[in-house]
């Protein structure tokens, strides 16, 4: 029997538990005999180191008297303690764990004390390695680590604090006990891997003598049940379900049993006499020659054929026939059994086979797939139509059930259930359902399974057809998905178009209201009519500020509005909006008031124009909805929370409390009556929550019937930083009013070219610019203005971008084709951004929508002009930009600390500051990253998040640096060139050398230790 039977004739386990014990047998043995060795090998090493040490040195000398020698001491009382404790541990408890670790320990202390002795010798380092060589012995890795230790450890004291006693010279450096240490190591390597070894071959002789000491055992256990068994056989041969018989080779029957007798009707006495030929049909006399030619020449040593007997009666008898030769006492075994009964079922079922295959061969060819299982579900047949669509060949699937290699992460688990459900209860199923194809390709399939039953009806086989419906699925879904679409897109136009609406209305009513008062004569006062036509103006910007917001949409979105954080004066802007709406309140009879309940800055950081909107929609509906009394605006500032709070009170109708939840959806008011009654789209407090939580905040409200409401409005209003605060004011110098930052001589005798088809339009320009001694030439279209263009005869070109005969666009491109280099800016009424980098696309040097302001078309000229086509600035000035890059250069390359700004007086933003420094070089390194792919869009996101991050935790330059860095890849996204190339990867440099400036919270610099990252 072989080893690997040998062991699956038992059970595993107790296998296993036998070589267990008997490898722990034969390593405890092991152990003993290494803890004897040592108790042998120990009084010898303490013989030798007495010995060398009287031998060496057994005296020391103070002047001219002698002593005896200190090593002579330590080597007996030193060796003593070293051997004897572990001597006795060896003798009395030999073989336990604790003795062979205390023998590990006290070796290495001997050898401690040799190098000790000979004063540090090099060649006592060497026992160190013997020693370890000693105890891979024991074969138990374990004891090597306290060894190693005691050597490095003792290398490490004596190294620090007496390196004579261990080097052998008064000096050494400190890492050399990590050399040593090192060399014990590497031998510990090597003997690890001979102690596993070794203990491979424990476990393999371990497995070698259970095997034999298992096979001893099987061996007298079949030796017991040998003679058994033969009684066994010859009860097995006399009355087995098939006849045996032996046969020898004349032919005569040495043997048969009572199944052959039965079936032939001869006694077995009778067939002794007979030969197998008597009782073969003749018709398969060859056939018998044949097998016994083959036997008597050794072409096979057993066959099994079918062939006919003839019994007593004459009958013919189908037996299947397997006969062996037994050679060396010459017969053949014979086992004969009867298959008449399967004759005739085999012929039954050939003749349905060849019914079946002509089906086959019409489902073969059908293009659908086409599936036949059995009553359990096993696929016995497919045909190609199955294999090219599911990619599974016929030999792949037989066997299987069709969910297991078909069905996917998407099939629907309830339609799994209900074909299961079908098929158990033996019924129809027509569904159609995902399958996955051998590839991972998803496909739908009209699935049909019908159940076959026989004549007995019993279920036999299962017939299932696969029609590929994906084609038709996915024109459902596209149709689907298109009507979906459209109708979200007729939706989101009607809601966006009557959010527009309302928000055009609202800054509409103040301008006019007050136009309406001014025409009526109600400001006869000037400084009234100053006042009313300042609160005109910014309703008009308020207005313009809407429609700006229109046309930087793309496509017609609903709830999709940017908001823009900047310093305000919160003041400022409630007392605009109840300025505004204090004509429609008067008109009504209403009071309108406003109250500030604490202190308040004078700046807070938020979306200004947003803000105004809120209120403007929030009073404007509690006026709309009062019909007496008063409508009340109580204000407050959370400083600790930095957050604006509004409370607007009424006296109006009320709201039903079922109705609190759904008035802030589009399109809906408290009660249909009160479209009827007080008009409006149901969309003014939906805008109002919008607006409110891109703000940072959120509206409620509380309502009673027939007494009021109230609305509260919260939304976040943080303290300026000193960056938002310059970057407004740097805002307000390039947008300021004529009267305050320009006079007629910064602009003196400057020329200017004016494309405009429109009449107003150049009246307009005309009007703006004349008191500010411009030069002014005026022609009607672009083709005009490249037949008068001259580059001596003007300093700048105000484009318009929609003209007959011309347009703009191929003015300006043909301009630069031409050289032309003086600035040319673009004025047009389309305001989206695609529009502003169409036009600097163009050759345009700047852009400016309509309508135009004068404030602002005069700071875009101002920043256009160089310097020295206009008498901006004295010649030998640098300019603002260069001044600003200048300064900040030297701020990023000075050695002062980079600390935020907002702290300590916002302690609570501290570890935003913190997680903003912590996280900076894996921002630098995202946007090196992305530029050297030439990823422009991606350098744009980061820098815009570096940019926002940067000024929110209080560090202006680097806020100041990512504005630029953003601004270059935006242009080197839309029109790539060197110059903006090379401005990005020097604004990066930048920001990396600020790296070891910066700090956190706390004041640290986390990056200082290493100012090369």
């Amino acid at each position: 029997m072989s080893t690997a039977e040998l062991r699956n004739s038992v059970n595993a386990s107790a296998f296993e538990a036998a070589v267990r014990r008997r490898f722990e047998v034969l390593t405890s043995t092991n152990h003993r005999n290494t803890d004897r060795l040592f108790a042998v090998l120990m009084p010898f090493q303490w013989i030798c180191g007495i010995l060398a040490t009287i031998f060496i040195s057994p005296t020391a000398w103070a002047g001219q008297s002698s002593y005896i020698h200190p090593h002579v001491w330590l080597a007996i009382l030193g060796g003593g303690v070293c051997c004897l404790f572990p001597c006795a541990l060896a003798i009395y408890r030999p073989g336990k764990f604790s003795t062979r670790m205390v023998v590990a320990c006290s070796q290495m202390f001997f050898v401690s004390i040799l190098i000790h002795l000979t004063g540090g010798r090099i060649e006592t380092h060497f026992y160190v390695f013997g020693s370890l060589a000693f105890l891979a012995a024991y074969r138990d890795i374990r004891i090597l680590i306290p060894a190693t230790l005691i050597v490095a450890l003792d290398h490490l004291i004596r190294g620090l604090f007496w390196p004579e006693s261990i080097f052998g010279i008064a000096t050494a450096g400190p890492w050399r006990w990590l050399e040593h240490s090192g060399w014990v190591l590497f031998e510990d390597l090597f003997l690890i891997i001979t102690i596993r070894q070794g203990l491979a071959e424990v476990r393999a002789l371990a497995v070698q003598t259970t095997e034999t000491e298992l096979a001893m055992e099987r061996l007298a256990i079949a030796k017991r049940f040998a003679e058994h068994n033969e009684a066994r056989f010859r009860a097995t041969f006399e009355y087995a379900a098939v006849g045996v018989s032996h046969i020898g080779f004349d032919g005569y029957w040495l043997r048969a049993n009572k199944r052959i007798c039965d079936m032939l009707d001869y006694t077995e006495q009778e067939l002794q006499r007979m030969t197998f030929a008597d009782v073969s049909h003749p018709d398969d006399k060859d056939l018998d020659d044949a097998k016994l030619q083959g036997f008597l020449k050794g072409d096979f040593e057993e066959t099994c054929f079918e062939k006919r007997y003839v019994g007593r009666h004459g009958e013919p008898i189908w037996v299947r026939l397997t006969i062996s030769v037994v050679r060396d006492e010459e017969y053949f075994i014979c086992v004969i059994e009867d298959i008449r009964e399967e004759r005739r079922a085999r012929e039954a079922l050939e003749k349905s086979h060849r019914e079946i295959s002509k089906l086959s061969l019409v489902a073969a060819k059908a293009r659908q797939s086409v599936i036949i299982a059995d009553p359990f579900g096993r696929i016995e047949w497919v045909n190609d139509a199955f294999t090219q669509l599911t990619g599974h060949t016929l030999a792949d699937v037989v066997g299987r059930k069709p969910g297991a290699i078909l069905q996917g992460p998407e099939t629907d688990p309830q339609m799994i259930a209900l074909v299961g459900e079908k098929l158990r209860a033996q019924e129809s199923v027509s569904v159609e359902i995902v399958n996955y194809s051998k590839s991972g390709e998803k496909y739908w399939i009209a699935l049909e399974i019908e159940p076959v039953f026989d004549e007995q009806q019993q279920l036999t086989q299962f017939i299932a057809t696969q029609t590929n419906v994906t084609e038709r699925k996915r024109y459902e879904e596209d149709l689907r998905s298109a009507k979906d679409a459209a109708e979200a897109a007729s939706a989101a136009k009607s809601e966006f178009l009557a959010n527009m609406s309302h928000e055009i209305r609202t800054p509409l009513n103040g301008l006019l209201g007050f136009t309406d008062l001014l025409i009526r004569g109600a400001a006869k006062d000037p400084v009234k009519r100053d006042e009313y036509l300042n609160i005109i103006r910014t309703s008009g910007r308020s207005l313009l500020d809407v429609i700006n917001d229109l046309l930087d949409l793309s496509k017609i979105e609903a709830g999709k509005l940017e908001t823009e954080s900047l310093p305000c004066d919160p003041r400022s802007v409630v007392a605009e909006v109840v300025s505004i709406l204090k004509v429609k309140a008067d008109e009504k009879g209403l009071q309108l008031e406003h109250a500030w309940r604490t202190d308040v800055p004078d700046q807070i950081v938020t979306d200004s124009v947003r803000l105004r909107q809120l209120l403007t929609n929030l009073i404007g509906n509690a006026i709309k909805f009062t019909e007496f009394g008063r409508v009340s605006i109580k204000a407050s500032w959370n400083s600790k929370r930095q957050e604006l709070k509004f409370e607007i009170s009424d006296t109006g109708i009320g709201i039903p409390e079922d109705k609190l939840d759904v008035i802030f959806d589009p399109f809906t008011q408290a009660d249909t009556t009160t479209t009827r009654r007080f008009g409006g789209t149901g969309l003014g407090l939906a805008i109002c929550r919008r607006i409110a939580r891109l703000l940072g905040g959120d509206v409620a409200v509380q309502s009673q019937v027939g007494v009021g409401t109230t609305f509260a409005v919260n939304i976040a209003a943080p303290a300026p930083t000193e960056d938002l605060v310059s970057a407004r004011d740097r805002f307000r110098n390039d947008a300021g009013s004529a009267d305050s930052s320009y006079s007629p001589e910064t602009f003196r005798d400057v020329r200017v070219l004016v494309a405009e088809d429109g009449p107003v339009n150049r009246l307009l320009v005309e009007k703006m610019l004349k008191p500010f001694d411009f030069k002014l030439t005026f022609v009607e279209n672009g083709q005009l203005a490249l037949e008068t263009f001259d580059p001596q005869l003007f300093d700048l070109i105000l484009m318009d971008m929609q003209m007959p005969v011309l347009d703009g666009y191929a003015a300006s491109e043909r301009l630069r084709a031409t050289g032309c280099d003086v600035p040319i800016i673009a004025m047009t009424a389309h305001a989206m951004a695609s529009d502003r980098q169409d036009c600097l696309a163009a050759g345009c040097s700047d852009y400016i929508s309509k309508p135009v302001e004068l404030e602002q078309l005069l700071a875009t000229i101002h920043r256009n002009l160089n310097p020295c086509e206009a008498s901006i600035e004295p010649s030998n000035a640098a300019s603002p930009s260069t001044a600003t890059k200048e300064n900040d250069q030297a701020t990023t390359e000075n050695d002062s600390p980079l600390a935020s700004e907002v702290l300590p007086d916002l302690e609570m933003l501290a570890p935003v500051v913190d997680l903003f420094v912590h996280g900076l070089p894996e921002t630098l390194a995202d946007i090196l990253a992305a530029a050297e792919d030439a990823d422009w869009e991606k350098v744009e996101l980061l820098a815009h998040r570096l940019r926002g991050s940067s000024g929110g935790c209080g560090f202006p330059t680097m806020y100041k640096i990512a504005t630029t860095l953003e601004e270059s890849a935006r242009c080197q996204k839309e029109a790539p060139n060197p110059a903006a190339n090379q401005a990005i990867l020097s604004d990066h440099e930048r920001l990396m050398k600020m790296l070891p400036r910066i700090e956190d919270s706390t004041g640290r610099r986390p990056y200082a230790a290493n100012p090369g990252l």
